[in-house]
């Protein structure tokens, strides 16, 4: 019996796959067919996966990229239904292998995919700007403070939206700001904020407990001061922006 496998494998022919167990090999799309020696299947399979989980994760934000990632989904639940299929004796019938793969992998690994990406990756734009897109990370700050210079990602005091920009200095901090030199506790800063009117000639404070002194990012108008600083509850601080989405020409990183 093992010789004639083997004599049947040899001369090209594609094992039975119940002799080949697919195992953890599911969990990417047309692996298994590849392993029982179903090539075109497989480059099938996962040549669609790929390619609309690429556009999908390029187009991470806007509805094209979801849908994408939702095509990506269906390619694999259907290489995974197809693996059932070929694997069960006798067979589970037509729906069956379908509802449990869909359910297998979109509660295994799509929907804590997801839940990951929309904390650390989460897709906003803010108050001011029609076509901005920025993933924030809004687990940034949940163990530690934010530091001078960081992007910070805010609710606006009024509750009208949310605001991006850079912090000065957190609570309980001395500011001063003369000329092109911003000095927060007496140690200069390696930049400066952008004040619409140019800097201001003299400035000092202390920030007050409880909230943190941010600059808005240039050309969102959102600051309540000539100076181009603002203050914000320090628990409206919501996460951090790590890179500009969109428009797509515009995409970057945030450092």
């Amino acid at each position: 019996m093992a010789s004639a496998q083997r004599h049947r494998h040899r001369a090209g022919e594609p094992r039975a796959p119940f002799t080949r167990p697919a195992g953890f090999r599911i969990l990417i799309p047309g692996y298994p067919q590849w392993h029982w020696d179903q090539r075109e299947r497989a480059a099938v399979f996962f040549g669609t996966y790929s390619a609309a989980m690429a556009i999908g994760l390029f187009g991470w934000g806007s509805r094209t990229g979801l849908l994408m990632i939702a095509v990506g989904f269906l390619a694999h639940v259907a290489s995974a239904t197809d693996v059932i299929r070929q694997g069960a004796f006798p067979g589970f019938g037509r729906f069956v292998p379908t509802a449990s793969a869909s359910f297998g992998l979109g509660l295994g690994c799509y929907m804590p995919a997801l839940a990951l990406a929309s904390v650390l990756a989460w897709p906003d734009r803010p108050l001011g700007s029609e076509e901005d897109r920025y993933a924030v990370n809004r687990w940034a700050f949940r163990g530690s403070e934010p530091r001078p210079g960081d992007w910070v990602w805010y609710r606006l005091p009024d509750a009208r939206g949310f605001g991006l920009g850079r912090l000065v200095a957190g609570s309980g901090r001395s500011v001063e700001w003369s000329g092109e030199v911003v000095r927060v506790d007496g140690e200069p800063l390696d930049w400066s904020p952008t004040a619409p009117g140019g800097p201001p000639l003299d400035l000092a404070m202390n920030v007050p407990d409880s909230q943190v002194l941010v600059t808005p990012m240039e050309g969102l108008p959102l600051a309540t001061s000539s100076s181009g600083l603002m203050l914000v509850p320090r628990n409206g601080i919501l996460g951090r922006p790590w890179a500009r989405l969109y428009p797509v020409w515009t995409r970057r990183l945030l450092f």
